[in-house]
């Protein structure tokens, strides 16, 4: 009777153990081969777009036509945009995200679209207010961070300067 007590103890131990599994860090989530996205972003109709699934970037010159240039991130930028990504779980944000306000401020809007593994996401954000939310907050760093990446590039730095701007 000892023996199957035993035994069952060990099977107990051994399923509760085997049952958790870390959470998704950084650190502990690889980033699949097939991960790129595209960032839409600026003030009215026409938006600066970055398509990292066909390596362009679209700059808005606002009085005149947009401009394409090739651009493309490198392993090491894409690397730390996903690790951003899964650090602010981006699949928690609804699809159309909208947080509190603490004050209104000129209407950017962002449209992020992502493809990772067997998983697409696309969140929306008109950005017409200021926000202290935490989800709000991680967003704009993360939105930050990208345009910083994206400003930083040569190509982006050789592209015409916008010809007038919005009100």
């Amino acid at each position: 009777m000892k023996k199957v007590y035993m035994i069952a103890l060990i099977l107990l131990v051994a399923i509760l153990t085997g049952c958790t599994s870390p959470k998704a860090t950084p650190e502990n989530v690889a980033m699949p081969d097939n991960f790129g996205f595209i960032l839409k972003y600026g003030y009215g109709p026409k938006k600066n777009e970055l398509n990292t699934m066909e390596g362009t970037f679209t700059k808005d010159l606002v009085m005149i036509d947009p401009v394409s240039t090739e651009l493309r991130l490198t392993t090491d930028e894409m690397k730390s945009i996903y690790e951003e990504m899964v650090k602010i779980d981006i699949l928690s944000y609804p699809d159309e995200f909208s947080p509190d306000s603490v004050g209104p401020r000129p209407a950017q809007s962002y449209e992020f679209t992502v493809r990772f593994g067997n998983t697409t996401k696309r969140i929306l954000w008109k950005e017409v207010s200021y926000s202290d939310s935490k989800q709000a907050v991680q967003l704009k760093n993360f939105i930050r961070k990208i345009i910083d990446i994206i400003e930083s590039k040569e190509e982006f730095k050789r592209l015409p300067q916008a010809q007038g701007g919005y009100c």
